[in-house]
């Protein structure tokens, strides 16, 4: 019978990987005690972190992808999270979670996600562990998505759509999108020149 002890083990195991971000040992340790530990426990055992832990491996889920791509697996997460009980399926961490995967599903809604970005900074908890992992891939999309749509976009709405509010980072990105030389030109007075029209012949 899995005991209260053997649980709390494991929920500390889960939170120096975080601080350590050792991700193999993360997802070993998240995997036994959401998948294994939980549910032989839930008759007898109510753990209060169990939320939160479950947040952490969906996050995990959703955000450690190994590939290029920014979306994650949606029907294996959704597969795990209709088998959760109903109260930790209702939990606020579980429904963040939750919230990341339907904004990466609908090919990034970069609103949503920038508000669950913004929501998490202020936080300062550890989904902005999971979240970070995603940066590069989503930033990298709605900058895709943004070009496509639009010729011009003002500064500061596209650092918050990026989730660059660093002036300087916002800077390395542009370059790298530019080049060096391309940034005075696209950059002007609080726009940026997304797309440059095509010269008619």
């Amino acid at each position: 019978m899995v005991d209260e002890f053997a649980i709390s083990a494991y929920e500390t195991s889960v939170e120096a990987c975080l601080h350590a971000e050792n991700f193999a040992e993360l997802l070993k340790s998240l995997s036994q005690l959401v998948s294994v530990m939980y549910v032989a426990s839930d008759e007898h055992l109510d753990s209060p972190r169990r939320g939160e832990m479950t947040s952490y491996y969906l996050l995990y889920l959703i955000c450690y992808t190994p590939s290029t791509s920014p979306h994650p697996n949606a029907s294996d997460i959704i597969r795990i999270y209709g088998s959760l009980p109903d109260r930790i399926q209702s939990h606020p961490r579980v429904q963040v979670a939750m919230r990341v995967c339907r904004a990466l599903h609908r090919d990034v809604d970069y609103v949503a996600l920038r508000r669950v970005w913004e929501e998490e900074s202020a936080e300062r908890g550890f989904g902005m562990v999971f979240l970070k992992l995603l940066l590069p891939k989503i930033r990298t999309r709605v900058f895709t998505i943004l070009s496509t749509s639009y010729y011009t976009y003002p500064e500061s709405e596209l650092r918050r759509a990026l989730m660059l509010p660093d002036s300087n980072e916002f800077g390395t990105f542009v370059e790298d999108r530019f080049g060096k030389d391309g940034v005075e030109q696209r950059v002007v007075k609080g726009m940026v020149h997304l797309r440059v029209p095509k010269k008619r012949g």
